[in-house]
């Protein structure tokens, strides 16, 4: 899990949230969510200061959930921020009532006890603590600066292609307007 920060340039006001993949990606969620009728602090932000007045910073990643809540939790604390987690990107759909109601679904279904069982059998969680976690926090800092790399190098892999690309096509247009002056 990636923590990331969304800062507002104007008011400082600072966003964490998590994602799965990638924070730019989450990023353009919000974005196309911003301008529909979803009430959220983030989207009246955005909407009243514009998007281009927003940065995004991955500050953290985290192997499991856990760890990522407590990163979660420690970076909104330093920072005074507002947590994005549960935050919509897509307004509520109005569904119509249907006037049909089935019996199956207004019986309770009984419980059974094999899920009881099964969960005292599970080995108990020992918490981990901050112990050892420098080694973490330095593998988690490499995964950051890696999927960073990898991205930028991605980044100008479609640069070069574009101008290749762009290349070709100024070259054609210029063999077409070099073409016709040549037979006068």
């Amino acid at each position: 899990m990636i923590i990331f920060t969304i800062t507002n340039n104007i008011t400082q006001q600072v966003y964490v949230g998590t994602t799965k993949e990638c924070a730019y990606e989450r990023w353009k969620q919000y974005v196309a969510a911003h301008n529909k009728a979803i009430d959220a602090p983030l989207y009246r932000d955005m909407r009243e200061h514009g998007v281009e007045n927003f940065s995004i910073n991955e500050c953290g990643f985290a192997y499991d959930m856990e760890e990522a809540r407590e990163l979660l939790s420690e970076t909104m604390a330093e920072l005074d921020a507002i947590n994005l987690q549960g935050m919509k990107t897509s307004a509520a759909i109005v569904k119509a009532v249907s006037s049909k109601t089935s019996n199956s679904a207004s019986k309770p279904k009984p419980k059974t006890s094999r899920s009881a069982s099964s969960s005292i059998t599970a080995k108990p969680k020992i918490a981990n603590g901050r112990t050892g976690s420098s080694s973490k926090e330095k593998k988690i800092r490499e995964a950051i600066e890696k999927e960073k790399a990898d991205r930028q190098e991605q980044q100008y892999r479609k640069i070069a292609a574009e101008a290749e690309e762009m290349k070709a096509i100024m070259a054609r247009l210029d063999a077409r307007a070099a073409g016709p002056a040549k037979r006068r």
